[in-house]
């Protein structure tokens, strides 16, 4: 006889539900008055990324994944360096100016399917600029591309570009690169960082 897992059956079950980002941003759940928020949608995580480009730091707040986050379907991944998937990323924090300085645990969820592609962002990453208040941990990305081709100095990390805050126990899988016209920074974890990274 041959035993039998239940575990493949279960795991095709939850590719079958993945809630794949439509490219909308959510930001109905923040509330300024409030210093912790659970992020359970890439709708939400996708706000965010809005609420700090818009001059919201988030000092003093506190960001938790409770589930797996899609921002593509990654199927066609390994073409992506010549045909861009569906959503393209803004980064969480785009410049010195609008960059984060709140805590982000991911809980160990994985944000998968994430693309960042040209000379949009001198910062691109999931977090593009962290300041030195702020923590990352416990983040798992995965099938991540980013290529980034900032004209004049340009950072490109897979959690964060450029880093001035403690980054603890990340996992990144998938492609980085980084070119410019002066100095050009990538990095899986960070492409630049004055920090501690540990785990």
């Amino acid at each position: 006889s041959i035993p039998f897992s239940s575990a493949g059956v279960i795991a095709l079950a939850a590719d079958a539900e993945k809630d794949v980002w439509d490219g909308t941003t959510d930001t109905s759940w923040y509330d300024s008055e409030e210093t912790e928020f659970h992020i359970s949608t890439p709708e939400e995580l996708a706000g965010l990324a809005e609420l700090v480009n818009d001059g919201k730091s988030m000092s003093g707040q506190t960001f938790v994944l409770d589930n797996n986050i899609y921002l593509n379907d990654v199927s066609k991944y390994e073409k992506w360096e010549s045909v861009a998937p569906t959503n393209s990323w803004t980064p969480i924090g785009t410049s010195d100016t609008y960059c984060f300085s709140g805590i982000f645990d991911g809980s160990g969820f994985s944000i998968e399917g994430l693309y960042i592609s040209g000379s949009d962002y001198q910062y691109s990453g999931l977090l593009g600029y962290t300041t030195d208040l702020s923590e990352i941990s416990n983040i798992n990305m995965t099938y991540e591309y980013i290529n980034n081709t900032y004209g004049n100095k340009c950072y490109a990390g897979g959690i964060t570009a450029y880093s001035k805050g403690k980054i603890d126990n990340c996992i990144f899988n998938g492609t980085i690169s980084s070119s410019s016209d002066y100095n050009s920074y990538g990095g899986g974890i960070a492409g630049y960082s004055s920090a501690e990274i540990s785990n």
